[in-house]
């Protein structure tokens, strides 16, 4: 039996769901997510698709140069005190690494993909 990749799951046909509604890949009943798959390939699905965004995630950030360790001098905008605790709207505006400013284009991935270090620095800098 041939493993399966995320291709297999493209373009699977979405069905309201029906008790009677079979998995596209294996012969046990769908669930309600989409009528095309069981449970056990739906885990499958998820699976493959976080680690492509791993894949995805850890190539940009290595042809961007970018070492979350060595961000240092990290200045933030947006940082609304009502928003407290979560601070959603707050971002990195200038930041180094190894005493380099960091480009437009790291420091953009950095507050779109990096949320959690984001967050982690900016409590740093407010306590």
């Amino acid at each position: 039996m041939r493993q399966l990749t995320l291709k297999d799951f493209q373009n699977l046909p979405w069905r309201p769901y029906h008790s009677d509604n079979k998995c596209v890949h294996c012969n046990e009943t769908a669930n309600n997510l989409g009528g095309s798959l069981c449970n056990n390939h739906t885990d499958l699905y998820r699976r493959l698709s976080k680690e492509q965004e791993e894949k995805c995630f850890n190539k940009r950030i290595k042809e961007l140069k970018i070492d979350l360790s060595q961000i240092e001098d990290i200045e933030f905008d947006d940082v609304n005190h009502n928003d407290s605790p979560d601070y959603v709207d707050a971002f990195i505006t200038s930041a180094s690494q190894d005493g380099i400013d960091l480009t437009d284009a790291q420091l953009d991935f950095i507050n779109d993909s990096c949320r959690d270090f984001v967050y982690e620095k900016l409590m740093d800098y407010l306590y």
